[in-house]
């Protein structure tokens, strides 16, 4: 753990940062103030000596004289840095654009309260994860975050090469963390990497969107669009599924792809098309920006309905094609910072290290954060009550949505 410049022992790191930039600066602009407006100094010094006659009598006599005082400089307080590193770049429409608006709030609103945070920003394909790791933890970072989820293999490596530095990525257990072939015994997290697990919230928030698109819809027919299989993104697809079983257990599902990657909007679009043409009205997306591609598409076409690929702007961007937004941004937001505040506190091992946490909610119940945004210009108001019932349901225990998953996980033959 870096140290603070003039960190007082005894006193928590935390509450010494959020007061040390304020006092800094009132005493730089006070202490001036005060030596700007001192009065100045009396002193008596030794006057002549006069003698007279049978007299000898030393005068005193006052003078003014005006101090300088020596200017001081304050030590300045260390940022606390960090690396946030996710699989596309942050002009993606989507997930990438989520991110970085997250990422900026959150180092706002730190750094408003006196708090000096810096987050590091790099969107590379996965393969280069390590590499932009390696280059943050040079320029000062002492974690290395990754909000995606399914990416814990590169991370695993970074945490293992640097256990002096602190690792965390999104996943759904072991699956979504460890190389495929990794012996069960080498299972293990360091204590230096935690994951959040963000996705089990994820599928609840498809699960909803899953009930409004199967009350809406026209054909019978559902889509379904991802990028690459990892426990956690098929976890939404579980959602998806089990939202629409949940309306009609007949429903049409067979139009479901892997893409295999999660910036080709190109081949989004053309998967969207073929799934048009066999008369899919509603695609959910769980693809980032491989997904855009499906949903500029749906627009060109009309009457196709889409998923918004997390980041909320796109349901105006887009108001007559994106439906619903699985917003996962105000989740990764607890996650980021609930951990800067335990690097404050120099807790974060104690709290985090080698753990697998839910973030914001327990299983059974919606996370914290609240249910997917529905654009109401395209659901209509009958449909938004059956969706908001469901909500409700979920909160007080009458649906079992754990076993509603597990069924839609058996559905998919629990290849995933």
């Amino acid at each position: 753990m870096r140290k603070l410049s003039k960190d007082p022992p005894e006193k928590e790191r935390r509450e010494y940062l959020k007061t040390v930039g304020a006092l800094v600066a009132g005493l730089a602009i006070g202490g001036a103030a005060a030596w700007l407006g001192k009065p100045a100094e009396r002193v008596e010094v030794p006057g002549a000596t006069v003698t007279a006659p049978g007299v000898t009598e030393t005068v005193t006599k006052t003078v003014t004289v005006q101090i300088t005082p020596t200017p001081t400089t304050p030590t300045p307080v260390e940022k606390l840095v960090i690396g946030h590193i996710t699989c596309v770049p942050y002009t993606d429409e989507a997930w990438g654009s989520a991110l970085w608006d997250m990422a900026k709030g959150v180092e706002k609103e730190y750094n408003d309260k006196g708090i000096p945070v810096e987050i590091l920003m790099a969107g590379v394909p996965p393969p280069e994860f390590d590499d932009a790791a390696f280059t943050m933890i040079e320029e000062g970072a002492e974690l290395i975050f990754v909000p995606c989820l399914g990416h814990g293999p590169e991370v695993w490596t970074v945490a293992k090469a640097r256990p002096d530095i602190l690792c965390s990525t999104g996943g759904l257990g072991k699956g979504d963390v460890f190389p495929p072939g990794t012996p069960e015994e080498e299972m293990i997290l360091p204590g230096n990497m935690a994951v959040h697990d963000i996705g089990y919230g994820l599928g609840l928030h498809h699960f909803l969107a899953g009930i409004a698109a199967a009350h809406m819809t026209k054909t019978g027919k559902l889509g379904h669009i991802g990028g690459i299989p990892y426990p956690s993104v098929a976890f939404q697809l579980y959602g998806w599924t089990a939202g629409a079983h949940y309306v009609n257990p007949e429903i049409d599902l067979s139009q479901q792809v892997w893409v295999g990657d999660w910036g080709d909007p190109a081949k989004g679009g053309e998967v969207a098309r073929s799934m048009h043409e066999y008369g899919v009205d509603f695609i959910d997306l769980t693809a980032d920006g491989t997904g855009m591609g499906a949903i500029a598409y749906a627009e060109k076409v009309g009457g196709l309905y889409t998923c918004g690929n997390n980041w909320i702007p796109l349901i105006d961007k887009y108001p007559g094609t994106v439906f619903y937004v699985d917003s996962l941004e105000p989740g990764v937001d607890l996650v980021l910072s609930a951990y800067i505040d335990a690097l404050l506190d120099d807790t974060w091992k104690g709290k985090f290290g080698g753990q697998y946490m839910k973030v914001g909610y327990t299983p059974g119940r919606l996370p914290a954060y609240g249910p997917a945004v529905f654009n109401t210009r395209i659901v209509p108001d009958e449909v938004m009550a059956l969706v908001e019932e469901a909500y409700k349901g979920i909160q007080a225990g009458t649906i079992d949505i754990d076993r509603l998953l597990e069924d839609a996980k058996k559905f998919w033959g629990e290849q995933w």
